[in-house]
């Protein structure tokens, strides 16, 4: 995750927030490692939510990832702010890799990039 976070860091900064760096963003696609990794942290999710003490620790770190990536996020005012822009973008990219898994040829690789586009579109809300 911390990789990702670092791509997409660079994204930000060479393009800025905005149409160049969502298009960079569609150039540069979720590799099939992710989408395992993602499937993984699902399936220990699943695990923990029967396990309190786990899912605490799940809870704290989901927040810490969460809150890195509303640092080098948009401000996403249509959103309500990059903690939202956040939370909708980890949960886009969890069921955009469960779709993968089930059926991978059906998430184009822009899919990610385009939804980003119109959630900071004030006039696409």
């Amino acid at each position: 995750m911390q990789r990702r976070l670092e791509e997409i860091r660079t994204l930000f900064e060479t393009h800025g927030i905005g149409p160049q760096a969502l298009a960079a963003l569609a150039r540069n696609p979720v590799d099939e490692r992710n989408t395992r990794f993602l499937a993984l942290v699902i399936e220990f999710l699943v695990h923990a939510a029967r396990e309190p003490a786990l899912l605490d620790a799940f809870a704290q770190r989901h927040r810490r990832l969460r809150a890195s990536l509303a640092e080098i996020g948009p401000q996403a005012a249509e959103l309500g702010g990059p903690e939202r822009w956040a939370t909708v973008t980890l949960a886009l990219a969890s069921g955009l890799a469960l779709e993968r898994l089930i059926d991978p040829g059906s998430v184009p690789e822009d899919l990610m990039a385009t939804v980003q586009a119109r959630m900071l579109r004030p006039d696409a809300l």
